[in-house]
């Protein structure tokens, strides 16, 4: 009986004794991209907060993103259906072509897609950095609240359009390593520039309860006024 609480006690300390991962730059980058790559489709409502470098108008918008993830396109790795909530025009992305669709008129154009896409208002609420972190940059550090962890990459300054202190600071969620903000800083010209997306109501994978292909659906029957 002796030996068996002594073989116990001797197994509970080597538990305790297994050493936590380390927490550091190299960790939270794995651990974002391990929980990126179970992803397949995502939703979620986000907040983009911009302000130009120029006049420093701020943009403050608000929308929906729906994304599913497609190995064979070439573009952007996947599929994506956008809208900004003050603007009445969907948006999808599918297949490498864009689709903009009025409800109100019962139409759709149809577009070739690529990157400029994301700029209009319902794809300014797909981030492109959502699945993967910037490799190349000029240094990263980490730094973390109670719930979250802040990943600061500083990039080299770009000589030609004469942007400097290029900044992006991921905060990720401790839980599932998401990010719940994405903020990006720079010097244009002389004038500071700030783009901030915010993500919130996130549903992943069995949570989302609507497709591409459904809402592709939708306005098969619309009248196509592409020229």
């Amino acid at each position: 009986m002796k030996r068996n609480l002594i073989i116990l006690f001797a197994i509970a300390f080597c538990f305790s004794c297994k050493k936590e991962p380390k927490v550091d730059v190299n960790y939270v980058i794995a651990k974002f991209h391990e929980n990126a790559d179970k992803i397949n489709s995502l939703e979620y409502r986000m907040q983009r907060i911009d302000t130009a470098a120029i006049n420093g108008i701020v943009w403050n918008n608000s929308g929906v993103a729906l994304i599913e993830k497609d190995k064979n396109d070439k573009i952007f790795g996947f599929s994506f259906y956008g809208k900004r909530d003050d603007v009445d025009k969907e948006y999808i992305y599918d297949a490498e072509n864009g689709f903009e669709i009025s409800k109100m008129n019962q139409t759709y154009r149809i577009e070739p897609g690529h990157f400029k896409f994301l700029g209009r208002s319902g794809g300014q609420m797909v981030h492109r950095n959502i699945f993967k972190l910037d490799t190349v940059y000029k240094k990263v550090s980490l730094s973390e609240t109670e719930s979250s962890y802040l990943l600061a990459f500083e990039f080299e300054n770009d000589t030609v359009y004469d942007v400097s202190d290029r900044i992006k600071v991921f905060e990720l969620n401790k839980t599932d390593f998401f990010p719940i903000q994405i903020k990006q800083t720079s010097i244009f010209l002389g004038n500071k520039s700030v783009s901030i997306s915010k993500f919130k109501e996130v549903k992943i994978n069995n949570e989302v309860s609507t497709t591409i292909k459904d809402l592709k659906q939708e306005f098969q029957n619309y009248y196509n006024y592409t020229t």
